[in-house]
């Protein structure tokens, strides 16, 4: 039974000329053929609630809305324009397109197609980490060729100062989302003149992550800075990775001054 309800506290209105309901508060029943025959227009002063609206035969032309509305069972009014000035509240609606003015989303929304957008974009969150250290003087033992985690003996040399949804706990990278991720990190050394390489490596995976950067030492109390751009593909959730370093040309180690890390999330 498909049920019609007008509210107009402010006129009262005579529906039809039959006899049937009219004033305010009234509810009139659609599956009657008299509303075909006796209907040419209806005028709302206040409010109109429509409730049940899953029908084949349901049309409706050009609504404007200059207030709230709160539409629960409109899937009859998916080929209709719609002009919204005021607020509008709606559940599971599919569209081909829409045009708005601005989008506030407080849960989850998924879009099959392409998005443009011709202004800015205000996230309230995003997955991200960023985090470093500074003014040290960590030396790192080296083995020719062979990986060493950057790192102290007490393996909290770097520290977070920002994240969400990614953290660093003994000097290892976890992110807890999967998907492809992108960002950059740095580091500023001392070393002997010698060729070294800095890597990031996926211990999940067991597999170094993205391409290595060479750096050359020159010598104790010069310093050199290296900065290696950062790609995650195809990340689990969980995964983790640790910043490593090797000397090529021997066994002399390298002390460490300052790093710094910010990892965003990119795709899935």
């Amino acid at each position: 039974m498909k049920k019609l309800i007008l509210f107009l506290p402010l006129f009262g209105i005579v529906l039809n000329s039959f006899g049937q309901p009219s004033g305010t508060g009234r509810t009139v029943d659609l599956d009657k053929t008299y509303i075909d025959s006796s209907w040419q227009s209806i005028t709302i002063t206040d409010s109109l609630i429509l409730e049940n609206l899953a029908s084949d035969n349901l049309v409706v032309l050009s609504p404007t809305s200059t207030g709230a509305i709160d539409t629960t069972e409109t899937t009859d009014l998916a080929t209709e324009d719609f002009t919204v000035t005021g607020d509008w509240t709606f559940d599971n609606v599919v569209a081909d397109s829409i045009e708005v003015d601005s989008i506030h989303v407080s849960g989850f929304a998924s879009f099959d197609n392409d998005i443009e957008v011709n202004g800015f974009i205000y996230p309230y969150e995003s997955i991200h980490i960023f985090a470093g250290f500074q003014d040290s003087a960590v030396v790192i033992d080296l083995t020719q060729s062979s990986y060493s985690q950057i790192t102290n003996l007490a393996n909290d040399l770097w520290t977070v100062t920002d994240e969400n949804d990614a953290t660093i706990s003994g000097d290892t990278l976890i992110l807890a989302t999967a998907g492809n991720y992108w960002g950059t990190y740095s580091v500023t050394f001392d070393g002997s003149i010698a060729s070294y390489r800095f890597r990031v490596y996926n211990v999940t995976d067991a597999a170094e992550e993205g391409f290595a950067v060479h750096a050359t030492g020159w010598g104790a109390g010069n310093y050199t800075v290296i900065t290696k751009p950062l790609y995650f593909k195809d990340c689990t959730a969980g995964d983790r990775f640790v910043m490593q370093v090797t000397n090529l040309d021997g066994n002399e180690d390298a002390t460490f001054v300052d790093g710094a890390i910010v990892v965003n999330y990119l795709e899935k």
